[in-house]
C-alpha cells in the first residue's frame, strides 16, 4: 500500500515538472525585440518581452488613458503586487498600472517563477515580462523598455509615472498634476523628478 502511494506521488510530481516545462516554453517566447541604445556597449544588448499588459494596451487602443504608472517589480514580489492592485491602484479610472518585471539568472527559480507569473498575468493582465536579468545594474534597462513599449504601443497617453513596488501613489494628485501641465502648449515633453547633483556614475 505505502509502495502504490509513493508511485501514485511519484507520477504527480512528474506531471507536476512536466507542466512546468511547458508552461515555460509557451510563456519564454518573444513577442517584441529591440536594441538598448549604449553605443558604448559590445555586444550590443538585446531587449525581448514576452508578454504585454492587456488592460493597459486595451485603454491606450481605446484612447482612454490619462496617466500610465510603471513599477519596477521582481518576479517573486508576488504578494506586494496584488498589495498595490487592492490598495492605491485598486480604481482605475483614468490610468492604468504596468507591473515591468525581469527572470531570476538561477535556472530552477526562472522555471518556477514563470510558471507562477503566467497565472498571475492571466488573472490580473498587468505585467510587462522581460528576459533582463533582475539586478541593480540592469535598472536603467528596465527603465528604458518601459519608455520604448509606452512610445511604440501607447504614444496616446500624455504622462507616464515611473515608481517603484515599496512607493505608495496617489493616483488623484498625479491625474490633476497630469491635467494642469498637459492643459498647457508644450512644444517639447518634460521629465519631473529629482534632480541627484554631483552623483558618481557606476558603469559596468
Amino acid at each position: 500500500m505505502a509502495r502504490k502511494k509513493r508511485r501514485i506521488l511519484f507520477i504527480i510530481l512528474c506531471v507536476f515538472v512536466i507542466g512546468i516545462m511547458i508552461n515555460y516554453r509557451q510563456n519564454k517566447i518573444i513577442i517584441y525585440d529591440f536594441i538598448a541604445p549604449f553605443s558604448q556597449r559590445s555586444p550590443q544588448i538585446s531587449i525581448g518581452i514576452y508578454s504585454n499588459p492587456k488592460y493597459a494596451s486595451e485603454k491606450c487602443n481605446n484612447n482612454n488613458l490619462t496617466l500610465l504608472i510603471f513599477i519596477n517589480s521582481i518576479p517573486h514580489d508576488f504578494q506586494l503586487r496584488q498589495t498595490i492592485r487592492e490598495t492605491w491602484a485598486m480604481r482605475r479610472r483614468n490610468y492604468e498600472i504596468v507591473f515591468i518585471i525581469g527572470e531570476n539568472k538561477n535556472i530552477l527559480h526562472n522555471f518556477i517563477q514563470t510558471f507562477l507569473l503566467s497565472f498571475e498575468q492571466y488573472r490580473n493582465g498587468d505585467l510587462l515580462l522581460t528576459n533582463i536579468v533582475e539586478n541593480f545594474f540592469n535598472l536603467p534597462l528596465k527603465t528604458f523598455t518601459t519608455l520604448y513599449w509606452s512610445s511604440k504601443f501607447c504614444p496616446s497617453a500624455p504622462c507616464l509615472l515611473k515608481t517603484d513596488s515599496d512607493v505608495l501613489i496617489f493616483p488623484k494628485n498625479m491625474l490633476n498634476l497630469c491635467r494642469i501641465r498637459t492643459s498647457k502648449p508644450l512644444n517639447y515633453a518634460k521629465i519631473y523628478g529629482h534632480c541627484w547633483q554631483n552623483a558618481l556614475v557606476h558603469t559596468y
